[in-house]
């Protein structure tokens, strides 16, 4: 029996991803779609390479989230995202949706909180979950059962090998980001510890609360630091800790994925000028076209067929037959 697999995929590094690494690309209106192409490429191959058996892509949402409400710094640095980007969003979801993948934002929670709800009710299920994204936070969701895919730098990690790639075990990645901080996000840490110091303290005391207790051992310069930083540290932490009881959108047998919409998946890719994907995701047998033969006698019957042709999928010939003495 194939073994059952769920790839939940954080839809925003995905498609920033592609943006990035593309030249621009343009559709017959000239609209932006450089980084649908790429996101539909990278999906494919993923897709061809795990065999999964459900899919889901979470992305952040328009609005702030209760980490802009907490930090005023939170992500502050980063500029605006660039408009031939944004503008390609909506046109990507009904590319989704006509590949049946099942996908969603959450007001108020960032793609990374979704993947952490749907990981906590995956462990309900007899499924492997591999999560794709470029994202250090994301590491506090490993277990037996759950890998990640670092689509940046194609490193695989697991429970087993994290301590090994990234220096600390699964329960201590938030207690090591509270050290260390995060430039991507603009979280401070502690000034002056740095991943070395961090990666000692842990090993030697374990989480952030038992290293505070321990000051007094710690001592000198490092000691320091960390009392200075003591409300950093935490606050820190607590933006990188994960929502995982958020209320899902799907369960998680409705993220089952068996293939596109033949039909519609064949327009969207016509409307982005995407025909050379079309082989790539829809099977041969169903882009045979067939051939429709219909009789047109009168001009009532020609309106009436035309009315219900959608224009979709097969070749339609006509024949009119005319009779001079009418």
């Amino acid at each position: 029996m194939k073994e059952e697999k769920i790839l939940l995929i954080d839809g925003n590094s995905y498609i920033h991803r592609a943006f990035h690494a593309l030249p621009p690309l343009t559709d017959a209106a000239g609209r932006p779609v450089n980084a649908i192409y790429g996101f539909l490429r990278m999906l494919k191959k993923l897709i061809t390479d795990e065999e999964p058996s459900h899919i889901f892509v979470a992305f952040d949402h328009k609005s702030p989230t209760f980490r802009h409400r907490d930090f005023a710094g939170y992500k502050a640095h980063r500029p605006e995202t660039d408009k031939d980007l944004s503008e390609q969003f909506e046109r990507l979801f009904s590319v989704l949706d006509a590949l049946n993948i099942k996908h969603a934002d959450y007001e108020g929670y960032e793609a990374d909180d979704i993947i952490g709800s749907f990981t906590q009710a995956s462990s309900d299920s007899a499924i492997k979950t591999i999560i794709v994204t470029g994202d250090k936070d994301i590491l506090q969701l490993l277990r037996e059962d759950v890998i990640i895919l670092n689509g940046m730098t194609d490193k695989v990690y697991t429970a087993t090998n994290l301590s090994d790639l990234f220096g600390v075990d699964p329960e201590y990645v938030t207690d090591y980001l509270a050290l260390v901080g995060d430039r991507s996000d603009n979280l401070p840490g502690v000034r002056g510890v740095g991943a070395v110091t961090a990666k000692k303290l842990i090993d030697e005391y374990g989480g952030l609360e038992n290293i505070y207790d321990q000051l007094t051992e710690i001592g000198g310069a490092v000691a320091t630091r960390l009392e200075n930083g003591r409300e950093d540290a935490f606050t820190t932490r607590h933006l990188v800790t994960l929502v995982k009881d958020l209320d899902l959108p799907y369960e998680i047998e409705e993220l089952r994925w068996e293939g596109p919409d033949a039909r519609a998946l064949r327009q969207e890719f016509q409307n982005l000028n995407f025909r050379k994907l079309i082989s790539d995701w829809i099977p041969a047998d169903e882009l045979q076209v067939s051939l429709k033969r219909e009789i047109i006698l009168t001009e009532a019957e020609l309106s009436s067929f035309l009315s219900r042709y959608d224009g979709g999928g097969f070749v339609i010939e006509i024949c009119f037959l005319k009779d001079d003495s009418v």
